[in-house]
């Protein structure tokens, strides 16, 4: 547990279960973060939601990351069972995380393995046996450290070739 004077003791979760953000400012921050990383450009192939894309994540688990009353971050994902039983039992509960973003001000502040620590308990509540995830980031030897740190471990690595031009 971190100290009480520790950059994540700054932070709040929320986790509306199974709901799109229903307040209208809610879906503003989430719908601005979007916008902020598809600007990054920081993951391959990543296109900012819109208010239809919000919609259909309603029947997914959806966690928002507070700092100061204000959303600055959000994950969500949902249950895929069967998934994976080269790696795990057939009869294994397991959590596909879809998305993780933290505002670029939040990283490095305890933010993003705050939201992940929460995910990672609330799926354990729920009876879940395991996490999996993928990255598109373009830094991927950083979002690995990330994950590696928080007891990640790689099972898989897919690659891509073009063969027509862009």
């Amino acid at each position: 547990m971190p100290a009480p004077d520790s950059d994540s003791d700054r932070y709040r979760i929320r986790h509306p279960h199974g709901t799109a953000p229903g307040r209208p400012r809610d879906r503003a921050a989430v719908l601005a973060l979007s916008d902020a990383f598809a600007a990054e450009a920081s993951a391959a192939g990543y296109r900012a939601m819109d208010a239809s894309d919000l919609d259909a994540v309603a029947d997914e688990d959806l966690w928002l990351i507070e700092s100061s009353g204000t959303i600055v971050g959000w994950a969500h994902g949902f249950p895929r069972p069967g998934a994976h039983a080269a790696i795990a039992g057939l009869d294994e509960r397991m959590f596909a995380l879809e998305d993780i973003y933290i505002a670029a001000a939040h990283r490095r502040h305890g933010a993003g393995r705050r939201l992940l620590d929460t995910i990672e308990h609330d799926l354990r509540t729920r009876t879940f046996a395991r996490i999996i995830l993928s990255s598109t980031s373009r830094d991927l030897a950083r979002v690995m450290r990330f994950y590696q740190r928080a007891g990640f471990s790689t099972w898989s690595v897919a690659m891509h070739k073009p063969l027509l031009p862009p």
